[in-house]
């Protein structure tokens, strides 16, 4: 472990029994490590099935490899229980998916509101008002998600995690449901958020919003296969086309 790193994977592997066919296992993930520095953007991209977002749940203690070793903020999460690690994400991490995770009995607000909150560290109102103004939803304070269309809630989604101000954030195809226009508004705001130290994990499918972060990580088949420069969307669709070209060829 190492404090000049602020998220570390080691040999990660993880395998999933396929339901009703016990002796059929998946292999999600097979011996993945990455390390990513603090205060960066990295995002992660590959086919559908790729292992992606088992990867991207697994560094943020959402789910549990089946061997191998997480180490987020110079603590080894894999060694945690599960009320330790529930604390732990509770204390230092943020997320953002796709489908934005908002409480429907609560107001845009108070859904801002509610991590620090929860971690004890209650933020004044007038703040929370200053960042949900930061991303124009402001005036939508007092509604419901259900009152919110899809890029509203995603603000909020990303308006939460300002207020609390995690050290670590990690993205789960966050504009996956927006229409291009609220989505380049989101990533935007995520990339933004390293300014403030903070480190942010993103899966997407986007190759123009994957080239907004420092680094892309391209997958295939539960490996990594690739590590490059963000800012070149063509660099990263070449990537991408590279790691295709097989399975385009047993489907020719």
């Amino acid at each position: 472990m190492s404090l000049h790193e602020a998220v570390g994977l080691r040999r990660l592997q993880k395998t999933y029994v396929v339901p009703d066919r016990t002796e059929t296992t998946v292999q999600a993930l097979e011996q993945v490590s990455l390390v990513i520095p603090p205060a960066t953007f990295t995002a992660v991209v590959g086919p559908s099935g790729c292992g992606k977002s088992t990867l991207l749940h697994c560094a943020a203690g959402l789910d549990r490899p089946t061997a191998g070793d997480v180490d987020l903020l110079g603590t080894r999460i894999t060694a945690l229980r599960p009320a330790q690690l529930a604390a732990f994400r509770a204390r230092h991490l943020g997320f953002v998916f796709q489908e934005n995770n908002l409480i429907s009995s609560l107001t845009a607000f108070d859904n801002v509101a509610l991590p620090g909150r929860l971690a004890g560290r209650a933020q004044p109102r007038q703040k929370l008002m200053d960042i949900l103004a930061a991303v124009g939803m402001e005036h939508r304070a007092p509604l419901r998600p259900h009152q919110l269309s899809g890029g509203e809630r995603q603000r909020i989604a990303v308006a939460r995690v300002m207020a609390s101000r995690p050290p670590l954030v990690f993205a789960d195809e966050p504009t996956g449901a927006l229409d291009i226009g609220s989505g380049e508004v989101v990533i935007q705001w995520l990339r933004s958020l390293t300014a403030q130290g903070t480190t942010v994990v993103m899966v997407t499918h986007d190759v123009g919003a994957a080239a907004v972060a420092d680094t892309v990580v391209v997958m295939h088949a539960g490996t990594i296969r690739a590590t490059v420069p963000g800012g070149n969307p063509k660099v990263i669709e070449e990537h991408l086309r590279a790691v295709r070209a097989p399975v385009a060829g047993l489907a020719s």
